[in-house]
């Protein structure tokens, strides 16, 4: 099956913590897509799909829960790091956090009250946009602040 996304070490901040967190967000966000693609290709092995009688519907939403809960935990652990940094831009990076999480929590909601069609091609192809923005710009921003102060404070 092709992946939404394939890892790429160019998108490495050179911050493990990040950086593991981005990797995990690709593997979540390609298990989503898989089983929106086809839907009868189920991870049974899965704590929460251990049985015949879920649906695909539920088995999309638990792939969906998982991301959302993934990313909220990322967020948490990048503002704490910005933080500890004093990034200049933690304000507005925090606040896009919270715009980004407010989709999210939304389309789960839209999708969890039956309407299906709402996690589609369309919807799997916005978050990978997302995602790419999110790495590409957003947090490169940071990083590379990181990687200034640090050099500043080396000579």
């Amino acid at each position: 099956m092709a992946e939404l996304l394939v890892w790429r070490d160019q998108w490495l901040l050179h911050i493990d913590p990040m950086d593991e967190d981005h990797k995990e967000m690709v593997r979540l966000l390609n298990r989503l897509a898989d089983n929106v693609k086809h839907p009868t290709d189920t991870d049974k092995n899965h704590p929460l799909i251990d049985h015949q009688d879920i649906s695909v519907h539920e088995i999309v939403l638990i792939r969906f829960d998982a991301l959302i809960t993934h990313i909220r935990k990322h967020f948490a652990r990048e503002e704490e790091f910005m933080s500890s940094i004093s990034y200049p831009d933690f304000l507005e990076h925090k606040r896009e956090h919270t715009v980004q999480m407010s989709y999210f929590t939304s389309l789960r909601c839209t999708f969890s009250n039956g309407c299906a069609n709402n996690l589609d091609q369309e919807v799997l192809h916005e978050i990978k946009m997302w995602f790419l923005d999110h790495v590409f710009g957003e947090d490169q921003e940071y990083a590379n602040f990181f990687r200034e102060s640090a050099l500043s404070k080396d000579k």
